[in-house]
């Protein structure tokens, strides 16, 4: 009987000990995946944002917008379109140094975090060029986003140091709308650096839609207001 007892005893021990071995190879296994999935995410993350800004990049803008098109098509909806180009952006950078540069190319992404809704979609488009895609909004609306933004940097007067004091920057922006302006996606991308040409030959710092292409500064402004 004794004998027996202790044979069960032995075996209840093994069972423990087996249990237990299980238990802690399935929460490795766990702990594990859990770590693989969030580096696969990380890694996504990366892929898709500008490390400089941490907005979305080119490749993450050319997948995206074939979504964005699907869903103006299926809801009956608009896109619209904000390009931006920082003035004068090289003069800023040969005056100023490399690490200023980046300075108020991060600045310049923050301010339009603030400005746009969580469903807008900031792209660092390239060098000093950025976009935004808006969703659902009436251009003149729009607009006024491009407006907000333009203003918020405007009034900055970025400090560059006991040298150089402070300094005033300030973007130019375009802005076309699908399908009003196209039915083709990439044509509405062009019409919108077209406008943006345009603000930068009327002199730069203001904001220009499609349809405004040719008017001068002077009628903008007093379209705006701003006159």
């Amino acid at each position: 009987m004794l004998f027996n007892s202790r044979i069960n005893w032995s075996r209840l021990v093994i069972y423990n000990f087996l249990f237990l071995l299980a238990a802690f190879a399935v929460t490795r296994l766990s702990f594990e995946v859990k770590r693989y999935d969030e580096m696969r995410k990380k890694e996504f993350r990366l892929a898709r944002t500008d490390k400089l800004t941490s907005l979305a990049n080119r490749h993450y803008f050319d997948q995206k917008i074939r979504e964005e098109v699907a869903y103006a098509d299926a809801w009956n909806s608009v896109i619209n379109i904000l390009m931006f180009d920082l003035d004068n952006f090289k003069g800023y950078n040969d005056s100023y140094g490399h690490a200023s540069g980046d300075k108020l190319l991060k600045l310049f992404s923050d301010i339009i975090k603030q400005c746009i809704r969580k469903t807008d979609i900031p792209v660092r488009y390239g060098g000093e060029e950025f976009l935004i895609m808006i969703r659902d909004m009436d251009i003149i609306i729009a607009k006024s986003v491009g407006e907000r933004i333009r203003r918020q940097l405007e009034k900055q007067c970025i400090r560059l140091g006991n040298k150089f004091g402070r300094q005033m920057v300030t973007v130019s922006c375009g802005i076309a709308q699908y399908p009003v302006h196209s039915t083709n996606i990439k044509d509405v991308i062009e019409m919108a650096d077209r406008a943006l040409y345009h603000a930068k030959e009327i002199g730069r710092n203001i904001v220009v839609c499609y349809d405004e292409i040719g008017m001068t500064r002077e009628e903008l402004e007093r379209k705006q207001g701003l006159g």
